[in-house]
């Protein structure tokens, strides 16, 4: 009798759900843990894990916030070329005498000047990251009026025909954005006195167009600080679900 016992027993302890069977030897491997109530809350253990993770929380969020204030910044230092890309394609045409009140109109646009850059207080140099030779001269009988040349490869400077003909990018000198913020200081040390007040840049064959590196980098920059302060905000809210 107690062996037919013992074999029933043995034959429902085999045929019993693994998750009802109680383990003999808990600290087996392999064997699952006891079931835990769903409602189950450990205070203590729950500020444990929160202090552990507030320092890489707290590094997430400086390292948001300087990109967000790095993009931004790139932006503002971009915006007058991103504002030029966005500008209409049709050209203004000035022609040869343009008033201070044409020029002011036709600022941040594509337009299109009859004259001829001059030889005298004319400056050559180089830009960074771009092979060539560039020139800005003021236009002949134009001394509020200066144009940046890209000089053909192969030529020489002082044997340069200038067109008599100049198209492109139209931007005061003192709003012409971060590449052009040394352009002032380039005429007045060249031709040793102050550039008038209202001097404008002539920035030869620059389209308007979003393709332009500037441009692009603008853009990507903007990406950057929205998708960082869509980031930092979603983070705020899971940490403080009450808001």
């Amino acid at each position: 009798m107690t062996t037919a016992g013992a074999h029933l027993n043995e034959l429902d302890h085999e045929a019993a759900p693994p998750s009802r069977v109680a383990p003999g030897h808990p600290d087996v491997p392999g064997v699952p843990f006891p079931h835990v109530a769903e409602d189950a809350y450990d205070a203590e253990l729950e500020a444990i894990a929160e202090l552990r993770a507030l320092p890489a929380a707290r590094t997430a969020y400086v390292a948001r916030l300087l990109a967000i204030a790095a993009s931004a910044a790139l932006v503002f230092a971009l915006r007058v070329d991103l504002r030029y890309a966005l500008a209409p394609h049709e050209t203004v045409v000035l022609g040869a005498s343009p008033t201070s009140a044409q020029l002011a109109a036709a600022t941040h646009r594509h337009v299109s000047i009859d004259g001829i850059p001059g030889g005298v207080g004319a400056i050559d140099y180089r830009r960074p990251l771009r092979d060539g030779v560039y020139r800005l001269a003021p236009l002949v009988d134009r001394s509020d009026v200066y144009v940046e040349l890209r000089l053909p490869d192969g030529v020489d400077p002082a044997r340069f025909v200038p067109p008599t003909r100049v198209d492109g990018r139209l931007v005061p000198i003192d709003d012409g954005g971060a590449r052009f913020s040394h352009v002032r200081a380039m005429i007045e040390r060249a031709s040793g006195k102050p550039a008038p007040a209202n001097t404008y840049l002539l920035e030869q064959g620059a389209a308007p167009t979003l393709r332009a590196p500037s441009a692009i980098v603008a853009m990507l920059a903007g990406v950057l600080c929205l998708g960082q302060i869509a980031m930092l905000i979603g983070s705020l809210k899971k940490r403080d679900p009450a808001r």
